[in-house]
């Protein structure tokens, strides 16, 4: 993973542009990305400071706190939804989207569809 550019590059870039110049124009003259310098510009406003994040992983999701009730719930019945573990979550107070829920139960090799039980498959004449 690259490294951070320096904070006191960061300051002279955002400092340029908040003196007048155009996004473009800076990122020109400092030779970094036009999109990289109004980042610079949006973080120093919503937070009043331009140090970097802190590399790695975020946060695991909340639905791994719930894998043992997820995955009792599908022991018990294999047909559930998406849609109906997700209400499940959600009783238990823990709000999550549908692609949260998704993406649980592909990294624990469950397949799943994103709505409706399928239809029970025709029988072949």
């Amino acid at each position: 993973m690259p490294k951070a550019l320096s904070l006191d590059l960061r300051k002279r870039v955002v400092d340029a542009v908040e003196a007048g110049m155009s996004l473009r124009a800076a990122a020109a003259r400092f030779a970094i990305g036009k999109s990289t310098v109004g980042q610079w510009h949006r973080l120093r406003r919503e937070r009043g400071h331009l140090r970097p994040g802190k590399p790695g992983r975020p946060p695991p999701s909340p639905v791994e706190g719930e894998r043992g009730f997820l995955l009792g719930l599908l022991e018990d019945d294999p047909n559930l939804s998406i849609a109906e573990l997700r209400a499940a979550l959600a009783e238990r107070g823990v709000t999550v989207s549908m692609t949260a829920v998704q993406k649980f139960l592909k990294r624990h090799g469950v397949k799943r569809w994103p709505g409706r039980r399928p239809l029970k498959p025709r029988r072949r004449r």
